[in-house]
């Protein structure tokens, strides 16, 4: 009997990604960097944003330039499949201050990209370029402004915006900036963003390819597939429970390659074109 698995399709995911690093186009001063922007430390176990003054350090604050110049990025470490990017606006304890609420991130475009994009360094109106392997996953559009605060050091702010961003191979995550709420500049052109979080997505575990060499009895699997995720695979001549005779037997088990992982299954003394090589 030949059952064809082509296109089985296995839902999981749904948790937190912590990204490895964050970049920013500028900071304000050396305590308004990139790592506020993913310091764990400034959610509570709600998920609120604690507040606080400019001391604070709290959230990331651009310098001086022009606000179409700015740009952040986050590194997951690996690719992913997301599912949702959520951002917690800039804020300060002000009191019904526009100025500083003003300096949160208005126009925006969300963009992603896998593991060998080119990543800007320098401010720039168009940082995640396509040539550089960046594709747009939403916007152009508009962030939630970041309301004004009131009491310092007390979690008070929910996530501002949450966007869903429905992507695999997901390596980098990318805001480019285009304006800023406050429409005037103020005592600074600055302009912040408090914290981004990454929520992983469903990651469909689909057989996309299966391929039998009939010369050297050699069978390619395709799969998509989670780069931290751990695979096992079985293999039975009569479909009967493990441990009857011809019953399934764990072949061998793996990491997966990223988004997409390619396995192959040679007999005894074969010679396998795959990376990984499973003997029956």
């Amino acid at each position: 009997m030949t059952v064809d698995l082509t296109g089985l399709v296995i839902a999981s995911g749904g948790e937190l990604r912590q990204p490895v690093a964050a970049a920013v186009s500028s900071t304000f001063t050396a305590d308004h960097d990139a790592a506020t922007l993913t310091d764990l430390a400034h959610l509570d176990a709600s998920n609120l944003h604690f507040g606080g003054d400019f001391t604070a350090n709290i959230s990331w604050l651009s310098a001086d330039n022009a606000t179409s110049d700015e740009w952040v990025y986050l590194d997951l470490g690996a690719e992913f499949t997301i599912g949702e990017v959520r951002i917690w606006n800039y804020h300060e304890v002000v009191g019904a201050d526009f100025e500083t609420s003003g300096r949160s991130v208005k126009g925006y475009e969300l963009f992603v990209a896998g593991t060998g994009a080119s990543l800007p360094v320098d401010p720039s109106e168009t940082p995640f370029a396509a040539g550089g392997g960046w594709v747009s996953a939403s916007g152009p559009g508009d962030l939630a402004i970041g309301p004004p605060t009131a009491n310092e050091g007390v979690p008070l702010l929910a996530a501002t915006d949450a966007l869903a961003v429905s992507m695999m191979g997901v390596r980098y995550i990318g805001i480019d900036i285009r304006s800023r709420h406050a429409p005037d500049q103020f005592t600074t052109t600055a302009v912040g963003l408090a914290q981004i979080q990454v929520v992983l997505g469903v990651v469909p575990f689909e057989i996309t390819s299966i391929v039998r060499n009939s010369a050297t009895d050699e069978v390619v699997i395709t799969f998509n597939s989670a780069s931290e995720g751990f695979y096992a695979i079985d293999a039975t001549n009569s479909l009967l429970p493990q441990g009857e005779a011809g019953g399934w037997l764990e072949l061998s088990d793996f990491e997966g390659q990223g988004a997409s992982t390619t396995i192959c299954v040679i007999p005894p003394d074969g010679i396998s074109s795959c990376p990984r090589i499973h003997i029956y």
